[in-house]
């Protein structure tokens, strides 16, 4: 059956049209799916069906137990101004098919991909900063995705829209206000605040590459990584008084960062070694070095191998980089110090 998924998301923001938007369209082709994103023309409705109308009066509230402050209120229709339309052209095998997750989820991740794509170029085009992508953030914890925007999905059979696929509960369609993201930001002992005037420059990187890693940002993320452990080791080389110089002399020719900096130099001027001392965070390590020169070199966010095949870096590759990264940070400090 070919099966057509259109998906309406929704914005806080007005996108930065002109004249010529008007029925503007833009195509995809993602493996064996056709997407299209269109956005909303200016005398269209910004609720055009009866899902995206019942969306529209949605609204979510969170309190804190125990706190005397206000509730978090939102209502769609309070913060919605402007509509994406995506529509998703591919195959279903049967409709049993439809009520796997994880083919539903597949889908919904490649509409806000190609979205995102759009929404990308529209920010440097307009060279506006505030110009957001969807927010899908990635729960490190929960290991999977949340959508904090508005949407709605609908399921057709392209062949013959009026048929109802019943993939909800005997509905084809459905609607969400978005996820709100928890208030609650854990729990910091005040005795450590202040300790210094600024707080640590290395775990500030690696909060700010969570936060990357979380929001899909994943090569900017991992090169934020990268930085982080060549700073951290060189700093360390340098508090001990070990010279550039002193460095080059002993570096080795055609091996990687990773084998000279957390294995011959530290050898030889400390006496320790992370390669000797902790193997797994140095291979992750090193893996993370082998993306990072993909990224700076090709622009493409892949680890390449041993037998020269390619692996795209995903969310869960690319948190067991940032968790090696902490590792690493404690491994200088106990190392160096």
């Amino acid at each position: 059956m070919k099966l057509l998924i259109i998906y309406q998301f929704y914005l806080d923001y007005f996108l930065p049209r002109n004249d010529e938007w008007e029925n503007a369209q833009f195509g995809f082709e993602f493996k064996d799916d056709f997407i299209s994103v269109r956005p909303k023309n200016a005398s269209e409705d910004l609720f055009p069906n009866d899902i995206d109308k019942t969306l529209s009066t949605m609204s979510l509230s969170l309190r804190k137990l125990g706190f005397s402050t206000s509730a978090l209120k939102r209502k769609v229709e309070d913060v919605a101004v402007d509509r994406i339309e995506v529509r998703v052209e591919t195959i279903c095998n049967n409709i049993g098919e439809l009520q796997n997750e994880d083919f539903r989820e597949e889908k919904f991740a490649r509409a806000v991909r190609c979205c995102n794509i759009f929404l990308k170029h529209c920010r440097v085009l307009s060279e506006n900063h505030f110009l957001k992508l969807l927010p899908r953030e990635y729960s490190i914890k929960h290991e999977r995705y949340n959508n904090l925007f508005p949407h709605t999905i609908a399921y057709l059979n392209k062949d013959n829209p009026d048929e109802r696929l019943e993939v909800f509960n005997g509905v084809n369609a459905a609607a969400s206000s978005g996820a709100i993201r928890s208030p609650e930001s854990g729990t910091v002992d005040v005795h450590k605040i202040l300790k210094t005037l600024e707080p640590d420059f290395y775990n500030s990187m690696v909060v700010d590459a969570s936060e990357m890693i979380s929001t899909e940002r994943l090569s900017e993320g991992i090169l934020l990584l990268a930085i982080c452990c060549e700073t951290k080791i060189n700093k360390a080389f340098n508090d001990k008084g070990i010279s550039e110089t002193q460095l080059k002399r002993y570096r080795k020719p055609r091996i990687s960062f990773a084998e000279n900096y957390f294995d011959v130099l530290p050898s030889k001027f400390i006496s320790r070694s992370l390669r000797g001392e902790d193997n797994q965070t140095f291979t992750l390590l090193e893996q993370l070095y082998r993306v990072r020169n993909k990224i700076a070199h090709e622009g493409k966010c892949v680890l390449e191998l041993d037998d020269g095949s390619e692996r795209e870096v995903d969310e869960s590759l690319s948190i067991d980089f940032l968790n090696i990264t902490k590792k690493v940070l404690t491994w200088v400090d106990s190392a160096f110090g």
